[in-house]
C-alpha cells in the first residue's frame, strides 16, 4: 500500500468511533478522497486542528484503493484563511466553494486547475480589506469573486451551458432587448421566439423535460428568463485567467439568480448556502 503525500482541504467529516473521523478531503493530486484519521477525536489528537473545516493542509495518506478507506497518517496546516472567521458573509460564501466541491465532484477525479481557482477564491474571500466589507451580506466585489468562481467551476467539470446564442436559431442575445430563457435540462438559451415552440422539442431535452410546456413550468421548472445583458456577462465568464471588471448590481442580482436555479438543477436540491450569498 503506497504512502502518498496529498495538498488539499477538509470538505467535511463526520464520526466514526469514540476517537477516529472519517473525512472527505479534496487534493490537488487526486481529487476527492475519503479517508479515516484514526485518534482524531481524541483531547490530544495527532491531528490538533489540522482536520477543521477548509484548512488547506498537507497530508500523508496510506492509498488502500478499491472500496477501502485511505487512512491518513499526517497532515500539517497550510492555510488556515483566518480572515474568513471575522466576516460570516464571507465564511458562508467559502463554505458553499466547499460544497460545490463535495457534492459536484467525483471521487479520485483530480482538477488541478480547478485546485488553484479554490486557493485564489478563499484567499481572496479571507484576505478582502476590512473597510470594503459590508455587514450582514457579501461586498459587491466578494459576490463578483463568487460569480466568477461558480462559472470557472461548472466549465471544469463539463456543466458550463452555452450563454452565447439560441440553441435553436443560433441567434446571438443583443443588449436591451426583450428577456431570453436558460433551459437548464437543454444547457442553452433560447429567444423569445424560439422558446415554446421549439424547446419542447429539442433532441437535446431529456424526455421528462420534453412532456410539455406546462410541464416544465411545474414544481421546479427547468426554465429560468435572463436578459440579454446578463446573458453577455455570463457568456464572457468560465476562464479562470479573465480578470473582468465588476458588473453592475442589476446583472450580478441576475447572474446569482440564474446560478441558483442551475445549480438546484444540477444537484436535485437548493445547496445549503444559497440563502446567504444575495441574489
Amino acid at each position: 500500500m503506497p504512502l502518498l503525500a496529498m495538498e488539499g482541504w477538509v470538505l467535511k467529516g463526520i464520526d466514526y468511533s469514540e476517537t477516529s473521523r472519517i473525512v472527505t478531503l479534496w487534493t490537488r493530486e487526486k481529487g476527492k478522497v475519503r479517508a479515516l484519521a484514526k485518534g482524531a477525536r481524541r483531547l490530544k489528537s495527532p491531528f490538533e486542528n489540522a482536520l477543521d473545516l477548509l484548512n488547506l493542509c498537507r497530508f500523508q495518506v496510506i492509498h488502500k484503493g478499491g472500496n477501502s478507506l485511505d487512512l491518513i497518517t499526517e497532515s500539517r496546516v497550510v492555510d488556515a484563511y483566518r480572515g474568513l472567521r471575522n466576516h460570516l458573509p464571507n465564511l458562508y460564501a467559502a463554505y458553499h466553494v466547499a460544497e460545490l466541491l463535495a457534492e459536484g465532484t467525483e471521487d479520485l477525479d483530480p482538477h488541478p486547475d480547478l485546485f488553484e481557482g479554490v486557493h485564489e477564491t478563499l484567499g481572496w474571500f479571507s484576505k478582502e480589506a476590512p473597510e470594503t466589507r459590508i455587514q450582514g451580506r457579501l461586498s459587491p466585489e466578494a459576490s463578483w469573486v463568487l460569480i466568477q468562481f461558480e462559472f470557472f467551476y461548472l466549465s471544469q467539470t463539463g456543466y458550463l451551458p452555452n450563454f452565447q446564442h439560441c440553441h435553436a436559431c443560433n441567434r446571438v442575445p443583443t443588449p436591451k432587448t426583450a428577456k431570453w430563457t436558460f433551459h437548464a435540462d437543454a444547457g442553452a438559451i433560447f429567444c423569445e421566439e424560439c422558446y415554446g415552440t421549439q424547446v419542447t422539442h429539442s433532441p437535446h431535452l431529456t424526455k421528462t423535460a420534453a412532456i410539455s410546456k406546462s410541464r416544465l413550468d411545474s414544481f421546479f421548472p427547468s426554465s429560468h428568463p435572463i436578459s440579454p445583458d446578463a446573458l453577455d456577462a455570463a457568456g464572457r465568464l468560465g476562464n479562470r485567467e479573465q480578470c473582468a471588471e465588476v458588473v453592475a448590481e442589476k446583472i450580478r442580482q441576475e447572474l446569482r439568480a440564474l446560478l441558483n436555479h442551475y445549480l438546484t438543477w444540477l444537484r436535485g436540491r437548493r445547496p445549503k448556502l444559497i440563502g446567504f450569498l444575495g441574489g
